[in-house]
C-alpha cells in the first residue's frame, strides 16, 4: 500500500430548528468534510469532524437556543418582529499535497441586527501518520513562534 500524498472528500452535512410555543427561532447548518476511503487515516479524520459537527450542534441547543427562546419572549411581549437566529458551521479545504491536507472550519453566529460573530480554525493533518500536525512543526526549532504569532495577531487587530 502506497503512502497517502492526498485526501478526497464530500461534504457531510446536518441541518437542525429548534422552535418555542411552535415557531422556528433557531436554525443551524453544519458542514464538515467526510473523507472517501475505509483506510485509518480516513476513517480517523471522518469520526473527529463528525465529532466537532456533533460538538455544534449540541452547542447550538445548550448555548444559543435560551438566548433565542428569550429574544423571542421578548420580542411577543414588546410586540417587535419575531427574531430568527441562524447558526452554522462550514469548511474549506486549503492544502492537499504532499501528504498534507489543511482545511479551515468556519462558525458564524447571527444572532440579531448586529453583526455576525465569526470564528475560525484551521486544522492540518499528516495523511501519512493519520494525524493532525502541531503547529510548532512548521517552525524551525527553537524558534520562537508563539510570540511571533501573538505578534503578529497583535497587528492584525491593530
Amino acid at each position: 500500500m502506497g503512502e497517502r500524498l492526498a485526501l478526497k472528500t464530500e461534504p457531510f452535512a446536518a441541518e437542525r430548528e429548534w422552535t418555542v410555543e411552535g415557531v422556528p427561532v433557531l436554525s443551524a447548518l453544519a458542514q464538515v468534510p467526510e473523507p472517501e476511503g475505509k483506510d485509518r487515516t480516513a476513517r480517523r479524520i471522518k469520526r473527529f469532524y463528525r465529532l466537532q459537527c456533533r460538538a455544534f450542534l449540541r452547542y447550538c441547543e445548550k448555548c444559543l437556543l435560551p438566548q433565542a427562546a428569550a429574544e423571542y419572549r421578548a420580542a411577543l411581549e414588546a410586540s417587535r418582529p419575531l427574531p430568527a437566529f441562524r447558526a452554522e458551521l462550514s469548511y474549506r479545504v486549503t492544502y492537499n499535497e504532499g501528504g498534507l491536507w489543511s482545511v479551515c472550519t468556519q462558525t458564524r453566529e447571527t444572532l440579531g441586527p448586529g453583526p455576525a460573530l465569526v470564528t475560525r480554525r484551521g486544522d492540518t493533518w499528516d495523511l501519512a501518520a493519520g494525524y493532525p500536525v502541531p503547529l510548532k512543526d512548521f517552525f524551525p526549532a527553537g524558534a520562537a513562534w508563539k510570540k511571533r504569532i501573538l505578534r503578529h495577531a497583535e497587528e492584525e487587530i491593530r
